[in-house]
């Protein structure tokens, strides 16, 4: 099946690679799906119609034969976007039930959350731990660094994630989440002997007023840190609140990511997003190494 469906993919692809974007539209909104009522204004609930009209596609002649449009029946979910399919179908680690739209677009198992065993702790080397960060778009973008900088999984307790992992954070990742191993852990106490019993130090990211907010000291500016162990895991919190205070008291430093602009200091834009601080923390982390 999988060799099938890449083939398929690929020679879709050629074909498909001359054709125009509204063209795909067209082709996915009047070919690929099943039928489904939906109201009289359904040109403005179906996003492919409303980008062929707005890019000036004449198919007013179907929207007046039909008052409907067609949904897909899935077996499992929606995997969709260049990369994220072509990356699940390469990986083989999903059940590929049907090709849609040209191979734009995959009716495929989900993916599953990954145990953290002993031998992946022992191996190693810097595992980021995500403190109930939900964005999908943010964890996806975080994965596609992890999986750039060759990094060994990242982390999530079970009750501060979410529930599994999905088509979205897959297209975020332009795909990597389909190669890259996103382990699960019952909580961070469980985790945290674990980790210490193999030298693991930990690391957690705060603005300065956060941390002194939660009565810890100035965070240690991220260009004058320099890392006593090989084996680290980076603690990232959620934008809203950070990380969790119980958390934050266990970790062994804490560093921030200054910012060279004055005007910070008297906005509300005091941190970057959680995908791009990671980015950051990876890249310093690996080239001290």
């Amino acid at each position: 099946m999988y060799s099938s469906c890449l083939s398929k993919w690929r020679k879709f692809h050629r074909v498909e690679s001359r054709r125009t974007a509204v063209d795909l539209l067209k082709v996915y909104a009047e070919k690929f799906v099943r039928r489904r009522t939906l109201n009289d204004d359904y040109r403005g609930y179906n996003s492919a119609f409303q980008k062929a009209l707005n890019a000036g596609v004449d198919i007013n002649a179907y929207c007046k034969r039909s008052r409907s449009v067609m949904v897909p029946k899935v077996r499992g979910e929606i995997v969709y976007g260049t990369y994220p399919v072509f990356e699940a179908l390469k990986a083989n680690r999903r059940r590929i039930y049907k090709l849609f739209a040209k191979g734009l677009c995959i009716d495929a198992s989900p993916l599953a959350y990954e145990e953290l065993c002993d031998n992946d702790i022992v191996k190693g080397k810097i595992f980021p731990y995500l403190d109930n960060v939900l964005d999908p778009g943010n964890i996806g973008a975080i994965i596609r660094s992890c999986f750039y900088f060759g990094i060994d999984g990242v982390i999530l307790a079970r009750d501060q994630g979410p529930k599994t992992l999905t088509s979205a954070m897959s297209k975020a990742s332009a795909g990597a989440l389909e190669r890259f191993p996103v382990y699960t852990v019952e909580d961070f106490p469980s985790l945290r002997k674990r980790l210490r019993n193999v030298g693991f130090k930990f690391i957690a990211t705060s603005d300065e007023n956060s941390a002194i907010t939660k009565g810890y000291q100035s965070p240690i500016r991220l260009p004058d840190f320099r890392p006593i162990s090989d084996k680290v895991v980076i603690f990232l919190g959620d934008e809203r609140r950070g990380i969790a205070t119980d958390i934050l008291g266990q970790c062994d430093y804490i560093v921030q990511i200054p910012t060279p602009s004055m005007e910070c200091a008297d906005c509300s834009i005091r941190s970057l997003n959680v995908s791009v601080s990671a980015a950051i923390l990876l890249y310093h982390f690996l080239a001290k190494k």
